[in-house]
């Protein structure tokens, strides 16, 4: 808004520029979903809570969902109703992380992002950066530090991420019991320590990270060897090398 002043003698002395009011953000972010959730379940998920206008979810880095609302104060009042709800009643466990967004939502064509601007529907920013974005955002601290085990021949070693059919099939029936995710090459990717964690840390039954800096990767350790093996196909869904590791992370 542009407005006149005078000076002393009553004379118009110019204009000066009114400072813009910030916009009100309205719209809330949400994440923390299991991988298997579907585009209706998020759509439909705050439909019926006070002032709701509409929602967009993304699944090209992750399961995440913004919402938007008629005022802040809605969207306030959703946060304290979602936040640390378990999604799925089953696994009363895993809950979703939910916060305000940095920026409203426009169009149903434009999303924003929980670090504020606003993309269309091609990705924005290298895989890294969105999981890291998403970790630093919605991830409490972790202090899983926990070792591979030694073994006769030296560190445990990774399985391959694309193994040869004569090497899997010759490989131990033991490997069915390994609850341990291997992610080799992952730097080569983009993908740096703290993207990786907060990739597999949202995945149902995580239990610790160890990251390797001489794999460019990690070990992610789950609590049962097929949670682990869902791991690995959520993992090479988004374009995160993994595959089941030789051995099981020691827990202790």
């Amino acid at each position: 808004m542009i407005r006149a002043w005078r000076t002393n003698n009553g004379t118009s002395g110019g204009t000066e520029q009114a400072p813009a009011q910030a916009e009100e953000v309205t719209t809330i972010f949400l994440a923390g979903f299991p991988y298997d959730a579907t585009h209706r379940e998020l759509e439909n998920l705050c439909r019926f809570l006070p002032g709701f206008v509409r929602s967009k979810a993304s699944f090209n880095r992750g399961v995440m969902l913004w919402a938007l609302f008629d005022s802040q104060a809605n969207a306030e009042a959703a946060i304290s109703v979602l936040n640390e709800q378990a999604f799925d009643s089953t696994k009363p466990g895993e809950v979703m992380r939910v916060v305000m967004a940095k920026s409203n939502m426009r169009d149903m064509d434009s999303t924003p992002t929980a670090h504020g601007g606003a993309h269309g529907g091609s990705p924005q920013g290298s895989l890294a950066a969105r999981f890291h974005a998403q970790a630093a955002q919605l991830q409490a601290p972790r202090a899983w530090s926990h070792p591979p085990p030694a073994s006769p021949v030296g560190q445990m070693r990774p399985a391959a991420t694309m193994m040869p059919a004569k090497r899997a099939r010759t490989m131990p029936q033991s490997q069915d019991s390994v609850d341990t995710v291997a992610s080799v090459g992952a730097a080569d990717s983009g993908i740096d320590e703290e993207a990786l964690n907060g990739f597999f840390s949202n995945l149902p039954g995580f239990l610790a990270f160890k990251y390797n800096q001489k794999m460019g990767g990690g070990f992610a350790k789950f609590q049962s060897p097929d949670l682990a093996r869902e791991a690995v196909q959520a993992a090479m869904q988004e374009g995160i090398p993994a595959a089941i590791a030789r051995s099981s992370m020691a827990s202790n």
